[in-house]
Parts: structure tokens; C-alpha cells; sequence
């Protein structure tokens, strides 16, 4: 019996990321194998207009939900000489100017220059905490001040994210001309942030911006899974019958499954048992093997991404998160010191 699996699924239009995992939660304990108090979560908000790809974590593999791969892809509509406080069509339009002037090839020009590592400001409608309150409930509750919106909106820190590209997929002219576009992006990235930012961006020949608003959201990749089901497990609908066809099928992806992106070692099973218990554990060796010529520590080897080659062997490390299987093997994943250096500890 599996203790935990991830279960790519469907986020339909109007529905809730937490409904979502609501449904999904319900099948999984009329399938009985998990008990009534399983834990069921989800590995990054979909807006209720988005629709896509929503990776669904269960039992014990919501332990993993931080160690699965990041990258998200969309497809997304804007529509621009549209403003509205949302950030999006659901939103009051704070502003309307026709935009007929705006150009494809104009807008493919602005839309480069927000490709790469940058600072970006959520949408006042966001889940960010602000004084231990979510930011929407700040700004529905001054909502028809436009000034408090806009303070609101100097609260609000930058975030790091990074766009990897942004393509235009389509064109419609027209006053409130529409653009299609296919964005890759790091997690934490909001969609109507980049919308906004981008009708910011886009001036006409004397200064005005054009403006613009999120008009449809898509994802179709988060993480390992697909839309199309091309990379991994392909994702099922939030419905019941796909659900209990799914469970009843075992067409689930195990933690294994999830973790493949990650470096994977074996213990023996003494140090197995220290590191159920929460010992530290040295796994160096078993790692050894793979280490590139020269490469003195596994963060030398496996953490260039993050910055921090270089880190000593010493003093062994804790698992941050372990997991035994059905088979009694040990998952965990393991940080190098501070380096970030992750790995899949099995036993």
C-alpha cells in the first residue's frame, strides 16, 4: 500500500485550488487505503479563472511538496488599454483608454525586456501576509479609495522570480488589442504582475502607457507535469469518476517518481536506522562514485545552481524530511550545511 503519491490534476475555470484538493481528498478516503485523516495538499495556487495543471500532494508525500521541481509554464491572454485593481478581468476597472495604436511587433520588443532574474510586486489581490492579514482582504476592504489601493500596493515587497522566455503565440488589433503569450517562469511568479507591469510598460509616442490586464490563464506545466501528459503522469480532471479510475488504477506518481530530478544514494542499513532516528549521517561516500574529477565535497558536484560550490565534508547531516515506504526503505531528502545541496536518501 502506498503511504503517499502525488496526482497531477485539472484545475477547471471558477474552481478554487483548495476545492480542488477538497475533491480530491474525498476520493482518496472512499478509496480507503490512506484513512479519513489523510493529508492532502497542493504544490502551488491556481487563481479561480486560471485553469491547468495543479500537482496534488497525498499523505506523505505532502512532506516532499518543497523538494519537487519548480519551473511552471502558462499560456496567457492580455488585453490591453484595460486597468483594473485585481490585476485581472475579475477585477473593478480602475482605467480605459483604446490602445489602437499598439503593434505586435511592439509588443514582442516590451515583451523581452522582462526576460531574467528580477524583483517583482504580487497584485494587492494576492495571498501575501501583510501585518499577519492576506493582502485581499486588505484591499476589498478599501476598495473604493483608489489611494489606499495604491498604498497598499507600496506595501507590498518585490519578489525574486525569474522569467526564462516570454513568446508571442497570437495577435488581435483592435482598440483593446489582445495578445496570446506562453510564459516560462520560476515559482512565485504572478501572471497578472507581469500583465501589469507590461502595460506599464508599454508607452505611446508621448509617454502614456497603454495599460493592461490579465484576460485568460492557463498552466500548462508545473513542474514534471504536463497539461498534455508529454513530460510525466498525464493529469486527470477534478471529477469523480476520473479520480476513483485513477486511484483504483494506481495512475499515481510515487515519491520516487516526484524526486527523480534529484541525486539519489543508498545507506546501509545501520546508518538507515540513524537517520530514522534523526541522527546526523555522513552519505558522502555513497555519492563518491559520481563526483567529477577533482570535485572535493558534494556541493562542489551537485550545487552550482545554488551558488554554494565549495562546502566541506564534516560533521555529517540531519534529513529534513524522511519517509519510510511500504517496503521499509527510508526516503529523505538531505541539505549539504546550507548549500542547498539536495539529495534522495534511500535505504
Amino acid at each position: 500500500m502506498r503511504r503517499g503519491f502525488f496526482l497531477p490534476v485539472i484545475k477547471p475555470f471558477g474552481m478554487t485550488s483548495s476545492r480542488a484538493v477538497q475533491i480530491v481528498k474525498r476520493e482518496v478516503v472512499k478509496h480507503g487505503e490512506l484513512g479519513r485523516k489523510v493529508k492532502v495538499g497542493h504544490a502551488g495556487t491556481l487563481d479561480p479563472r486560471a485553469t491547468g495543471v495543479l500537482t496534488v500532494a497525498v499523505g506523505r508525500a505532502t512532506r516532499f511538496i518543497r523538494f519537487l521541481r519548480t519551473e511552471k509554464r502558462y499560456t496567457a491572454t492580455f488585453r490591453i488599454g484595460v486597468e483594473t485593481d485585481s490585476d485581472d478581468l475579475e477585477g473593478v476597472v480602475t482605467r480605459e483608454c483604446a490602445a489602437p495604436w499598439v503593434t505586435r511587433s511592439r509588443c514582442e520588443d516590451v515583451l523581452t525586456g522582462f526576460i531574467g532574474e528580477q524583483g517583482q510586486v504580487p497584485p494587492i489581490f494576492s495571498a501575501i501576509r501583510l501585518d499577519g492579514a492576506r493582502a485581499y482582504a486588505l484591499a476589498r476592504s478599501g476598495r473604493s479609495d483608489a489611494s489606499e489601493a495604491e498604498a497598499l500596493r507600496e506595501r507590498l515587497a518585490p519578489r525574486p522570480i525569474t522569467i526564462y522566455s516570454i513568446d508571442v503565440l497570437d495577435w488581435r488589433g483592435g482598440d483593446f488589442p489582445e495578445v496570446d503569450v506562453a510564459i516560462d517562469c520560476s515559482r512565485g511568479t504572478y501572471i497578472r504582475s507581469i500583465a501589469r507591469d507590461f502595460g506599464r510598460a508599454l508607452v505611446d509616442g508621448g509617454g502614456a502607457p497603454a495599460g493592461c490586464t490579465l484576460a485568460a490563464l492557463e498552466r500548462t506545466q508545473c513542474g514534471a507535469f504536463t497539461v498534455d501528459g508529454a513530460s510525466a503522469l498525464a493529469p486527470i480532471d477534478v471529477e469523480r469518476d476520473a479520480l476513483r479510475g485513477a486511484l483504483a488504477a494506481d495512475a499515481v506518481a510515487s515519491i520516487d517518481d516526484a524526486m527523480a530530478h534529484l541525486r539519489s544514494v543508498r545507506l546501509a542499513p545501520g546508518k538507515a536506522r540513524d537517520l530514522r532516528r534523526g541522527d546526523a549521517v555522513e552519505w558522502w561516500n555513497a555519492l563518491d562514485a559520481d563526483l567529477p574529477s577533482g570535485a572535493s565535497s558534494v556541493a562542489a558536484a551537485a550545487a552550482t545552481a545554488a551558488g554554494a560550490a565549495g562546502a566541506e565534508r564534516g560533521g555529517g547531516e540531519r534529513a529534513v524530511r524522511v519517509v519510510n515506504t511500504a517496503d521499509e526503505r527510508v526516503h529523505a531528502v538531505a541539505c549539504v550545511r546550507r548549500a542547498r545541496v539536495e539529495a534522495l536518501v534511500k535505504a
